[in-house]
């Protein structure tokens, strides 16, 4: 391990210690793997989420369970700021919902599906390889098995999913949703493409 990546990894260390609580939720395997310039990438993905619902006690809701079924496509573009390797991503959702529960002690089931918010990420690698194509990048990933990437990205969902006023239940949020991310990719000797 070079001094410098040995340096780097402790900084992100340190800086994930700073916050005892870290979460996550993405479907997208290999987030901040780097791509070379020239690349193109289409991506279909699935995703299931089940939970329990709870409503305001003024709603007589209870027992509220949620089986959703998501199914994603995303467009992938690398390109360079400065010689740093970034990349954006746009996201459409499709969603197959199901709620079911009690209304005011009446079994009731509700089926919706559609459109839930498109979401735009623009990412930038802050630590890692520079902006590169296939070749130099094949290249770079010989010459450092090991090696550590460090990104931070600004996702934006557009308030564009399937929404109406009059309902409770919306595969839409109807606002605007603006989320910084960091991430970060530590390579022990296997190569990025391995």
């Amino acid at each position: 391990m070079s001094k410098n990546t040995f340096r780097n990894f402790w900084i992100i260390l340190w800086l994930m210690g700073l916050n005892p609580y870290v979460f996550s939720q993405d479907i997208e395997p290999r987030r901040w793997t780097p791509l070379p310039l020239g690349t193109h990438v289409i991506v279909a993905g699935y995703a299931f989420a089940n939970s329990d619902i709870y409503f305001d006690p003024v709603l007589q809701t209870e027992d509220v369970k949620q089986n959703m079924d998501i199914i994603a496509v995303s467009y992938v573009q690398p390109f360079k700021i400065g010689n740093k390797l970034a990349r954006v991503d746009v996201t459409i959702p499709y969603v197959f919902g199901k709620w079911e529960g009690k209304i005011s002690g009446e079994p009731k089931t509700l089926n919706r599906q559609g459109f839930a918010d498109p979401r735009i990420r623009v990412s930038l690698n802050l630590i890692g390889p520079n902006a590169m194509n296939r070749v130099e990048m094949m290249e770079y990933i010989k010459a450092n098995p090991v090696n550590t990437m460090l990104g931070v990205s600004l996702a934006v969902n557009f308030p564009l999913g399937q929404y109406a006023e009059d309902r409770l239940i919306n595969l839409g949020n109807n606002r605007f949703i603006i989320r910084p991310q960091i991430g970060m990719v530590h390579n022990w000797g296997r190569g990025l493409m391995n």
